[in-house]
């Protein structure tokens, strides 16, 4: 917990900084964790029982999570709209590529489809939602801020309560420690979030609560996500960057479902 909490507190006023600045601080701390994020992701995706991929096909799947956040990046400065729209044809474009591709190595013949789909995943897991920050802080860091804080209220609510209270097991199979009774607490923290954060976007706190829950249940389903993959590939944390945290694909996982579900959200009833 203590190596938990010195990391939060290292890395969050650095991150608050950006998110408030926007710009190209921003852009390249999203290029920097799409990529970070990627490579923590490419062990979990590749995993083959038949064959293992060269470094021809492990560059491909790598850079499918960072080209979407980069297209996106370079493209926001046009309007929100821009930025995703460029993301998802890049996004669509490296699929088509590694589909493509003269690969060889260990995935010729009926091994193209694993490449081909880490390669979809890889870009809509990761960097396509990425895309998503720069296009909300065109409408000022509040637009960014509050799906965070709402991601961050609920993991640690629930988090605490699941530890204090938690009987009923969410997913054994993929995550046995989440309960229930975590993820019920969890969701009524993120909504009271939302609801409370209604004023800095100038909206209605009635309106708030169809978002807020939206975003929760998002978030949460993008940490169970993650944990299956991990849980396929036999590992407990995606790396051992941030100590008390695991690796960047975990601190993210839950962001990565909510950030563009708030964003839809959002602009439906906002």
């Amino acid at each position: 917990m203590k190596a938990r909490v010195l990391t939060a507190a290292v890395l969050l006023p650095p991150v608050l900084a950006a998110v408030w600045s926007g710009g190209w601080p921003l852009a390249v701390l999203v290029v920097l964790i799409a990529a970070a994020a990627s490579l923590e992701a490419l062990p979990l995706v590749l995993g083959s029982p038949v064959a293992e991929p060269g470094p021809t096909s492990r560059w491909l799947v790598g850079a499918a999570g960072v080209v979407p956040a980069v297209a996106g990046a370079l493209a926001t400065a046009r309007g929100p709209g821009w930025g995703v729209g460029a993301a998802t044809a890049a996004a669509a474009v490296w699929v088509l590529l590694a589909a493509v591709a003269p690969v060889g190595e260990a995935w010729e013949g009926g091994k193209r489809w694993h490449l081909v789909g880490a390669a979809a995943l890889l870009s809509f897991w990761i960097g396509w939602p990425l895309a998503h920050v720069l296009a909300l802080r065109l409408d000022g860091p509040w637009a960014l801020l509050v799906p965070l804080v709402i991601v961050w209220v609920q993991d640690t609510v629930a988090y605490f309560a699941g530890r204090a209270w938690g009987r009923r097991r969410l997913a054994p199979r993929v995550s046995p420690a989440k309960t229930w009774e975590g993820a019920v607490a969890g969701l009524v923290a993120g909504l009271v979030a939302a609801v409370l954060l209604a004023e800095p976007l100038a909206a209605r706190p009635v309106a708030m609560v169809p978002v807020g829950l939206l975003t929760a249940i998002a978030g949460q389903a993008g940490d169970l996500f993650e944990s299956a993959w991990k849980r396929r590939a036999g590992r407990k944390d995606s790396g051992r960057l941030l100590p008390g945290h695991g690796g960047v694909l975990d601190r993210i996982d839950s962001v990565l479902f909510a950030l563009p579900v708030f964003a839809w959200s959002a602009a439906l009833f906002l």
